[in-house]
């Protein structure tokens, strides 16, 4: 039987060497993978963190969104009322005021056969008729002068005298019943106020001649 052939220690050098230098090149090779590996999981991780961060800034943005919004139709609610009270207000004022001066119109509305001053009227009452008294002689034969009187008369719508009063009378008691027997029978036009007929009081001098 041969020996078996001698190993020449020069190659069996270089043999261990290259198994050297390739268990090297596989641990290189796995660490760069490891390494791959671990930067591509970073990589990973960060964009999903980078996502949820824009999740998490898009969510705030439409909840920031929202309250604005809602801040908004808040205030626009809010101003809404407040016009819609002022409105009210103004138009209850107004109404107020329309009732208020259509009363005082009712108010200041004459009819007919109201009492109107002398000063108010159109048109003042015109005498259509106002006989002079009759006195008796006995009565004339008592004044002794010439006689002054006033008188204030209540002239209705129809020009009536529907009331006579003496304001200056004179000495003789039935001179003055005459008198204003007399004045009660004359005849006015009657005063005119808005185009309605109406009652004025008036005054009137009459003055008895001896």
């Amino acid at each position: 039987m041969q020996p078996p052939p001698a190993v020449d220690p020069q190659v069996k050098a270089l043999e261990e060497l290259k198994l050297k230098e390739e268990a090297l090149q596989r641990q290189l090779q796995e660490a760069a993978a490891a390494a791959d590996a671990d930067a591509l999981k970073k990589k990973q991780q960060d964009e999903k963190r980078a996502k949820q961060a824009e999740i998490e800034r898009l969510k705030k943005e439409e909840a920031d969104r929202l309250k604005q919004d809602e801040l908004d139709r808040l205030q626009g609610e809010e101003a809404r009322k407040k016009q819609e009270e002022a409105d009210r207000l103004a138009k209850e004022a107004q109404d107020l005021k329309k009732a208020a001066e259509l009363k005082e119109l009712e108010r200041k509305r004459v009819k007919e056969g109201d009492v109107v001053p002398i000063t108010d009227v159109d048109r003042e009452p015109q005498p259509i008729s106002k006989p002079d008294p009759i006195i008796p002689s006995a009565i004339m034969a008592s004044i002794m002068a010439n006689q002054s009187i006033l008188f204030n008369i209540l002239i209705n719508q129809n020009g009536d005298v529907e009331v006579a009063r003496l304001m200056k009378k004179t000495s003789n008691s039935q001179l003055n019943s005459l008198l204003l027997a007399t004045i009660e029978t004359w005849k006015y036009t009657p005063a005119m106020k808005n185009g309605v007929r109406v009652k004025v009081w008036k005054s009137v001098p009459l003055i008895i001649k001896k």
